[in-house]
């Protein structure tokens, strides 16, 4: 599969204004941290094309992002992997969800509900049987009119909106909601349009209009399980032309673009302007290209428009929509001739009214939002032309300044410091308080795992406080000459040792007094059996020996580990904000940790041409990287080898070092140059 790194949410304001706090991405990450979500086409549920795995929340001066990992299928294996992926979280919450309101079912709707209804989670918990509504509420579907609507007026009086298309029964805890076709793909896995649902509503009560809806009559929910849904497609309002009687009799077809049509299906949106008994008509209908999976896969639910107006008052005095629902054999004549040609030839189910005076701005809102992810509306009516907004903002991958993209990101005072913070399964090791888990590889053979060098001072560190740092027998030690970036890698241990952890590497950075360094740390501490916590750290030696000094550990349990996350938050608030810089694609590892990459030198080089003379070498740079020839003759960057350490002496009392209780000095008496990365020659 494809992947790249996908920012999922922010604490950064919308588009329209929402704003997510930390707490709400840290609730997103615990939830599906482990198993991943779905990502599906259009916020249709019916089409999963790629799977998404929140790994990290990233903290800077200003804002939280939570990164992704998304998962793209390259073959049909790989689609249908994600289809039953999909499938199986649906269930999985679903059932989750009933479970705790199964006895409240079937006690309460007992003789009303059947023995085989289906369960579903979506809008609220819900039971889905056919004809619920007529056994439940008898009085008032009997009310429906021969389109099988109902006076919003009488349903309001019985039940209270509580947004999206739901209403709860003022009598009861039940709720009951609008009818499926106003779902994506007329899906009910999918979230109402409650864009245009909740300003129909808004209209409710008006002396001048007069309301209908249709119900879903096959489903009944518990009314305290109902959430607001949010969807992050970006629709901009439209600014349309107000003068209606410009608007030229006849019919007008949009077609849709390729990139739009992959998400809304729809091939192209027809209107019809026409006099009809002396009164001024409109009509607008979608023609669908794919079909609506929520019934069928021959059947193609298209969705429809119908109003009257009254050119002398300037409202209209009549607007209704509809599906116009049609089999595999009527799309087809359908797809051949246009909205006044094709006649009546499909299955008409309507699905909301409103008569009397209705304002023409208020038509045009209810237009515009009733045909949701379809801008050839606001095209059509004179509003600007729709950009495509991507749906999924995936990390910047843009070209970087070849000086930037090579060396090594460096942290100044100034910067504050970064915090990543990821949830993922849990490797269960030997009863150790401290072991290192986290390693780097830089080769498939020899040094598979390696750790820097420097590793060893908290060992020492740990072991002056009367404890040990595991290292497993395999790691092999690298060292890197200039020392200006120092990656400590993933320190497993237990809820309560953070501190001293932490006490320990602040006594490290103030005895090393390296204040130019770099550091990248990781830690990790159980958060139950099958997960842990992982916290990592990046910035400057003088900037973490400051934020060791004012959080000197890290509360384990998960409510004031949370508040924990806001006070980070409220502490790097302090900083100058400098939007993703460094880049988090730069710094931000797959497995939620911050690490400080290096550059190896010889991937430059045209093959064949390196030629070693001692531990100086020449060669020829590829000549698509000219940008980079010029910075090596200007001297803007250079070169620091990477060494293998193979034994290692301490100076004070001439032992092994790895195994010695000084911290006063080395003596290499055994390496390897492994290896030679560019670094920043103005540092």
């Amino acid at each position: 599969m494809n992947k790249a790194k996908s920012i999922l949410l922010t604490t950064r304001p919308a588009k329209d204004g929402t704003h997510f706090a930390i707490t709400e991405l840290e609730k997103a990450l615990a939830q599906s941290a482990v198993s991943g979500i779905a990502s599906c086409l259009g916020h249709d549920s019916a089409k999963p094309i790629a799977w998404t795995i929140p790994y990290a929340l990233y903290l800077e001066p200003g804002s939280t992002r939570l990164a992704g990992k998304t998962l793209m299928p390259e073959t049909t294996e790989e689609q249908v992997m994600i289809n039953d992926l999909h499938q199986q979280a649906i269930m999985a919450r679903t059932l989750a969800d009933f479970e705790p309101y199964r006895e409240v079912f079937e006690k309460e709707l007992e003789g009303k509900l059947s023995t085989d209804y289906k369960i579903l989670s979506s809008t609220f918990v819900a039971c889905y049987d056919p004809g619920i509504l007529e056994r439940c509420y008898p009085a008032l579907m009997a009310e429906v009119d021969k389109d099988g609507l109902l006076y919003i007026q009488d349903l309001l009086s019985a039940f209270d909106y509580l947004g999206q298309g739901v209403f709860a029964d003022k009598k009861t805890g039940f709720a009951i909601c609008a009818h499926p076709y106003f779902r994506r793909s007329l899906f009910r896995q999918n979230n109402l349009n409650y864009y245009f649902l909740d300003e129909l509503l808004k209209r409710e009560g008006r002396p001048d209009l007069t309301l209908r809806l249709r119900l879903d009559g096959d489903l009944i929910g518990i009314a305290g399980t109902f959430v607001p849904a949010m969807e992050y497609e970006y629709w901009r309002g439209p600014h349309f032309d107000e003068d209606v009687a410009n608007i030229k009799l006849g019919v007008a077809a949009y077609g849709m673009d390729d990139y739009n049509k992959l998400f809304n299906g729809i091939g192209r949106t027809e209107f019809w302007w026409k006099m009809e008994g002396g009164e001024q008509t409109f009509e607008a209908e979608e023609v669908k290209e794919v079909p609506a999976l929520g019934i069928s896969q021959d059947d193609y639910g298209c969705r429809y428009a119908h109003s009257i107006y009254d050119a002398e008052q300037g409202v209209f005095e009549h607007f209704d929509g509809a599906i116009r629902m049609y089999d595999s054999y009527m799309i087809m004549d359908r797809w051949d001739k246009d909205i006044k040609s094709a006649g009546k030839s499909s299955v008409y189910t309507k699905l909301w009214r409103v008569d009397g005076k209705l304002p023409l701005s208020d038509w045009k809102l209810l237009l515009h939002h009733y045909f949701q992810g379809n801008h050839l509306i606001g095209e059509y009516l004179g509003g600007p032309d729709y950009q495509a907004e991507q749906e999924t903002e995936f990390a910047d991958e843009a070209v970087k300044p070849m000086l930037e993209t090579l060396v090594p990101v460096k942290m100044e005072n100034e910067d504050g410091i970064r915090i990543a913070v990821s949830y993922l399964p849990r490797e269960h090791h030997p009863d150790h308080e401290f072991y290192l888990e986290g390693h780097d590889t830089f080769d498939s053979k020899q040094l598979q795992k390696v750790v820097e060098f420097d590793v060893i001072e908290l060992k020492k560190g740990l072991m002056r406080a009367g404890h040990d740092l595991l290292i497993p027998a395999d790691y092999q030690f690298i060292d890197c000459y200039d020392g200006l970036q120092w990656n400590i890698p993933e320190i497993a241990t237990t809820k309560e040792n953070t501190a001293l952890l932490f006490k320990v590497l602040a006594e490290v950075l103030t005895a090393k007094n390296f204040p130019e360094q770099t550091i990248a740390f990781t830690c990790s501490w159980p958060a139950d059996q099958d997960q842990k916590v992982v916290l990592s750290l990046l910035g400057s030696s003088v900037s973490l020996r400051r934020w060791l000094a004012q959080f000197p550990g890290v509360p384990a349990e998960p409510d004031a580990f949370v508040n924990w996350l806001q006070s980070q938050e409220n502490w790097l608030a302090a900083f100058s904000e400098k939007s993703d810089e460094p880049r988090l694609t730069d710094v931000l590892c797959d497995d939620g940790t911050l690490f400080l990459k290096r550059e190896p030198v010889f991937k430059y080089a045209v093959p064949g041409t390196v030629q070693f003379e001692g531990n100086k070498f020449e060669m020829d740079i590829k000549a698509e990287y000219e940008e980079l020839s010029k910075l090596v003759e200007s001297k803007d960057i250079g070169y620091t080898a990477t060494i293998h350490v193979k034994k290692v002496f301490c100076k004070k009392c001439g032992q092994d070092y790895m195994t010695c209780p000084h911290s006063d000095g080395t003596d290499i008496k055994d390496f390897q140059i492994i290896g030679y990365y560019w670094h920043d020659a103005r540092a």
